[in-house]
């Protein structure tokens, strides 16, 4: 078998295909706005080597959906071209601004991109690369965090960089099976995106509101429905995600694991208990137990305080959300066995 190189990895010469690509972006907010413009230009520098196995059919097409702010639907109409600007026809939120792109979207592949996040050159090609096995349903993009102060605290773990919205541990092995895509750098097949749904409005995520896990459902919605179809890891697909200081702060860090926590609940109300915590358990018995020591046999206590407290923040959100969840369900259950017995 004839072999050919792929962006500094080797992979089996296969015959070229074509698809389409719409990458969607979802802004709300004109605070954001010259993120989002260097965003849209480094999407557009976006170019397939001809030497890889998938090539773009049409050219891309890039939507941007502002999710209810008059102000900036306004200012991207008149001052983007080139960009489909539609504004978002569900409720407020991410997952409701995401679903708005799914309809317009007319591409086989759509990729999902932050309007804070700046894709690095390889970033395209290195996604498609991904869907040129046809199990491959969904891949998940590195990101790296771009803080605003030069690099984060001292008493930050790399462990905990998913409260920014960032890859909590090194680039993994290309086509690894993941089941967290990072929702700032993803890519799905929009026909199963279509089958299933989109992502669910009952996982909303408003503007700086922090609850969400709506990237972690869909992705295992997406696996069940078409059994033994893959999410894989696509470690060269790198975004550099923009971290303010205000993020950067034990306040936020608190807030954060504890909507986590809170949104794993919901999940697991959708996916079952066992699917939405798989992933969990090992990254606490493994990244997290490894960063606890290293912090501690370096002498950050403040690191190993970080890594100890967020997961029990996090564990207590997901305990309360789990609660409530519970009695709710035994509350609507009363209240049908009252109304079948009248």
């Amino acid at each position: 078998m004839e072999f050919q190189e792929l962006g500094g990895q080797m992979a089996p010469a296969i015959s070229v295909s074509l698809v389409s690509v719409s990458v969607i972006i979802c802004a709300y907010t004109m605070a954001r706005w010259n993120d989002l413009v260097v965003a849209i230009e480094a999407v557009r520098r976006q170019a397939v080597p001809q030497r890889w196995p998938l090539q773009l059919r049409d050219p891309l097409q890039l939507i941007l959906i502002v999710d209810h702010c008059d102000e900036l639907l306004r200012a991207a109409s008149d001052r983007l071209p080139g960009v489909e600007v539609v504004p978002n026809s569900h409720a407020p939120g991410l997952s409701g601004a995401r679903n708005t792109g799914i309809s317009a979207a007319l591409g086989d592949v759509v990729l999902f991109l932050d309007d804070d996040a700046r894709p690095e050159d390889e970033w395209l090609a290195q996604h498609l690369a991904a869907f040129g096995d046809p199990l491959v349903i969904g891949s998940a993009g590195y990101v790296r965090p771009a803080w605003d102060d030069g690099g984060p605290p001292n008493w930050w773990p790399e462990e905990f960089n998913w409260v920014v919205g960032c890859s909590y541990a090194a680039p993994g092995e290309p086509a690894a099976d993941v089941r967290n895509p990072i929702g700032a750098n993803m890519a799905f097949r929009r026909d199963v995106m279509i089958e299933i749904g989109g992502f669910s409005e009952a996982l909303v995520r408003v503007g700086e509101k922090a609850l969400g896990c709506e990237e972690t459902e869909l992705a295992i919605r997406a696996s069940r429905h078409r059994a033994g179809t893959r999410i894989v890891s696509a470690p060269l697909a790198v975004c550099l995600h923009r971290v303010p200081a205000s993020r950067a702060s034990w306040t936020y860090f608190w807030r954060r694991c504890w909507s986590e926590g809170r949104s794993k609940a919901r999940v697991a109300r959708s996916v079952g208990v066992a699917g939405a915590t798989s992933t969990e358990r090992h990254y606490v018995l493994g990244p997290l137990r490894r960063g606890m020591f290293n912090a501690l046999s370096r002498g950050n206590y403040g690191r190993a305080a970080a890594i100890v407290g967020g997961t029990i923040v996090a564990a207590a959100g997901f305990a309360q959300e789990s609660t409530i969840v519970l009695r709710h369900a035994t509350t609507r259950t009363s209240h049908e066995a009252s109304a079948g017995r009248e």
